[in-house]
């Protein structure tokens, strides 16, 4: 009798640049003017040998010893940066209701953002978050994956290997940003299913079955979930071979014909397209995030809200959670990667519904087919300069530094037989409407996120950008960082 084999996958590395002691290339270069600058001063008095001593020691400890998995001097510079816009009233959002329509903005990062409504070359409607500062564009597919627990192993890992394709096909496409996939779960109360099912019953259907439908709902669970999974895209028009487009129009028409593509080649990974999230759709989940008591009464979509109306009343960034409307919420960032060789099911844990609401996004930047080579050469390079460093300083590579140097050939030559290179990041968020349950919320999360083998971090000092990133309507932190 043959056991069928369990295909696993692993290799994710954290990309490492050169330097010594942990620090990047730029803190090296620093940490080293700063040596050479301290003996120049200790050559004319010893008061300068000392104090510049003190100085490039407190810098390299800033920049090396880790607190969270962050630099000590990241953090500090956070929380001090964090605290002078608390005392300014940076991390508080009131809205305007009695003001001009044009001051109902959204909060944070999605203040330059803007809801555009277009109709696709069929003639149905869909939506387009702009961002008007960056220029980029956000679209939303609204998908339902198939369980892999249904099919074969087999094909569930074909379903991945499609997925791999899919999503390296991506760095050949000149203006792609990212994408990104969010699983959204929520509690519903026990009136939703049959709010849902009942009015649904066809009149003219047979007694019979009506009559089961009706048996079904009231024998069903008290508690159910509701488990929403979107697909966003991201591109940038300035990127386009031919130039920018001349107007905004030309923009979204052009996406929509490098959405349909994409959209057309996601069956073979597993995942059916349910259509694109238009206006009132994209502005309903934003609105449930900022208020989850409105989410029952969002989804039965007898609101038709405008972007402005998806925007909390009220908002408050606190240093290790974010206050918006009815919820209380909590949000991560993925740390570090399974070390191990995982299955494809090993995020089930983490995705699957529970007690507490809660959103998963994760992010996938393709990297250019032409930046990719350097990239995956560049890791190389860095790695085999550490072990030689370690080799003069008379060290011996540990266990996982000669993983990470295997792991970095491998993708090298991976990449050299056309694989695609992408950087993956994940934001976790959850959100409850009594803060009494906040830690019991939080700790569950963590736990979960243990299960499927990733460590994430807490967004200290970030927690806004951090929920709103999740939310997936085109904020980009990496984007933010760099203003």
């Amino acid at each position: 009798m043959s056991v069928e084999q369990v295909r696993t996958f692993g290799g994710w590395r954290e990309a490492r640049p050169f330097g010594v002691l942990g620090m990047d290339g730029r803190q090296t270069v620093i940490a080293l003017v700063m040596l050479m600058a301290t003996l120049l001063a200790g050559s004319i008095n010893i008061v300068g040998l000392a104090i510049g001593a003190a100085i490039t020691v407190g810098f390299v400890a800033l920049s090396a010893i880790r607190w969270h998995g962050e630099p000590v001097g990241d953090v500090v510079r956070r929380r001090l940066w964090w605290r002078l816009a608390d005392r300014r009233g940076w991390t508080t959002y009131q809205s305007d209701i009695a003001g001009p329509a044009q001051r109902w903005q959204l909060p944070g990062p999605l203040a330059t953002t803007v809801l555009v409504p277009s109709v696709d070359s069929q003639g149905r409607g869909w939506a387009v978050v702009w961002d008007r500062r960056s220029g980029r564009l956000t679209a939303t597919l609204r998908v339902a994956p198939a369980s892999t627990w249904l099919v074969p192993a087999a094909e569930a890992d074909q379903w991945v290997s499609q997925w791999h394709l899919w999503l390296a096909g991506l760095g050949h496409q000149p203006t792609m940003v990212r994408s990104a996939v969010t699983v959204e779960t929520a509690p519903s109360p026990a009136s939703a299913l049959a709010a849902s099912v009942l009015p649904r019953i066809d009149p003219t259907a047979p007694q019979s079955a009506k009559d089961l439908m009706e048996t079904l709902v009231v024998g069903a669970p008290a508690a159910s979930a509701r488990v929403e999974t979107r697909l966003s895209i991201t591109i940038d028009p300035s990127r386009a071979p031919g130039g920018a487009p001349a107007s905004l129009d030309e923009a979204v028409a052009a996406f929509d014909t490098l959405l349909e593509g994409l959209a057309t080649r996601l069956g073979m990974c597993g995942v059916g397209v349910l259509g694109r999230a238009d206006s009132d759709q994209t502005a309903a989940w934003v609105r449930s995030a900022f208020d989850p008591v409105a989410r029952d009464e969002v989804a039965r979509g007898t609101q038709h809200l405008t972007w402005a109306q998806a925007r909390p009343v009220r908002a408050k960034e606190g240093w290790d959670r974010y206050r918006a409307d009815s919820g209380l919420s909590v949000s991560w960032v993925w740390d570090e990667a399974p070390r191990q060789q995982v299955p494809h099911d090993v995020l089930t844990n983490l995705l699957g519904p529970g007690t507490y609401a809660k959103r998963v996004t994760v992010i996938y930047e393709p990297m250019r087919a032409a930046h990719a080579a350097k990239l995956v050469d560049d890791q190389v390079q860095a790695a085999h300069f550490k072990s030689i460093l370690r080799h003069k300083t008379g060290k011996a590579d540990s266990a996982r530094d000669e993983a990470d140097r295997v792991d970095a050939q491998r993708a090298a030559q991976e990449e050299a037989r056309g694989a695609g290179v992408c950087s993956v990041g994940l934001y976790a968020t959850v959100t409850v409407t009594d803060p009494q349950r906040l830690p019991a919320a939080a700790a569950d999360l963590e736990h979960r996120a243990e299960e499927s083998k990733l460590r994430l971090r807490r967004a200290y000092g970030s927690q806004a950008v951090a929920f709103m990133a999740g939310l997936n309507v085109g904020v980009d932190p990496g984007l933010l960082r760099s203003r």
